[in-house]
């Protein structure tokens, strides 16, 4: 069961639905640069993975979490990072077992922040962030990631988007 917040707006102004407005395109944009950025995300070289003392699922996790160091919160969501893993096909224990690993190595740090919904009020979210040791290795391990990408994705389409916007 997906539980998606329900978007309050006065029906009885103009204001009302300039304020749904407003706020649609608020968070639409901010999934599709989430989206973007997560695209972006460097992942294992193919043929790397048997060179280094982390699964490549792992390495994922890590490398999804490390791109969003360098932004606003610092962390990504577990939401975001889940989107991403099963996107490179990985599946939700995938995701755990990495998660677990990485935090027991020190590589992430879970955290809990507040973001807003879309009726200004605020909720609680899980977080992953990277930790100094989670850098290091990464930069000691940066010639096996891919760093660029040279193939053009294609624009994404809504269709693809099912049923698990957020919103």
């Amino acid at each position: 069961m997906q539980h998606k917040p329900i978007i309050f707006y006065r029906t009885d102004s103009r204001s009302g639905f300039d304020e749904l407005e407003a706020n649609i395109i608020k968070y639409v944009t901010h999934e599709l640069s989430n989206e973007r950025l997560i695209e972006r995300v460097p992942t294992l070289k193919p043929g790397s993975e048997s060179s280094i003392d982390l699964e490549a699922y792992e390495v994922a996790i890590l490398a999804t979490a490390f791109a969003f160091w360098p932004t606003s919160i610092g962390s990504i969501s577990h939401w975001d990072l889940e989107k991403k893993l099963k996107s490179e096909k990985y599946t939700e224990v995938g995701l755990a077992l990495g998660l677990v690993n990485l935090l027991q190595r020190g590589y992430l740090l879970e955290r809990h922040v507040m973001e807003e919904d879309s009726n200004y009020g605020s909720f609680e979210a899980k977080h992953y962030q990277v930790t100094p040791q989670g850098i290091t290795w990464i930069q000691s391990h940066k010639q096996l990631l891919t760093i660029k990408n040279t193939a053009t994705k294609s624009a994404t389409n809504f269709d693809d988007f099912e049923d698990d916007i957020p919103f």
